[in-house]
């Protein structure tokens, strides 16, 4: 396992090194950064491959070894590690979809607001300016669950506009109304008598 770091570091953007008894690990170089990367023909397709490994010094020639050793017995078993990767990274971004899709976070709850009160009780102006005001200031807030919304977070953020107060106090109230309305259910949105 023979490896220079003077020759890593002196490589010029696009040109790589090859690691002698690692078929397949290379040390890349870009403008910025030198990564190292396994290059492979996959067994599914035919077609040549790589898949980054780490940044180097970051990561030695040791640890990109062991890592190359990992990817290498996974192709050499029928896998593609690059498919393999991309099929995972689509199933957590599915099973995160499918999670905030259940929780009825603070967005869903405002946005049932607008239509289920201010669209219905308001005049255009008030509507529109109610609208923008929200969309503009959530922030990340619209993400959390509404239901578990603790008291401090919602501090949090109205600190967070408190260098425009008059507005600060408005969305307070909008938000407020919005977390109390008797005659709309919004689980269920069906209005009462």
């Amino acid at each position: 396992m023979q490896f220079d770091a003077r020759a890593a570091k002196a490589l010029q953007p696009g040109q790589h090194i090859m690691v002698d008894g690692y078929p397949g690990l290379r040390l890349e170089a870009t403008a910025t950064t030198r990564t190292w990367t396994y290059r492979y023909k996959s067994p599914v397709d035919g077609n040549m491959r790589q898949k980054k490994i780490g940044r180097w010094p970051a990561m030695s020639l040791a640890k990109a070894a062991v890592t190359w050793e990992t990817l290498r017995s996974q192709r050499e078993s029928g896998a593609d590690p690059a498919l393999v990767q991309k099929a995972e990274r689509v199933e957590q971004v599915a099973k995160a979809r499918h999670a905030r899709a259940g929780v009825y976070t603070v967005r869903r709850l405002v946005d049932d607001y607008l239509t289920g009160h201010v669209d219905v009780h308001r005049k255009p102006k008030g509507r529109a300016e109610a609208r923008r005001m929200l969309d503009k200031n959530l922030g990340d807030l619209a993400l959390e669950s509404a239901a578990t919304l603790k008291r401090a977070q919602a501090f949090d953020f109205l600190e967070g506009l408190a260098g425009t107060p008059v507005q600060a106090a408005s969305i307070r109230g909008e938000l407020g109304a919005a977390s109390y309305i008797p005659h709309i259910d919004f689980v269920n949105r069906t209005q009462f008598p």
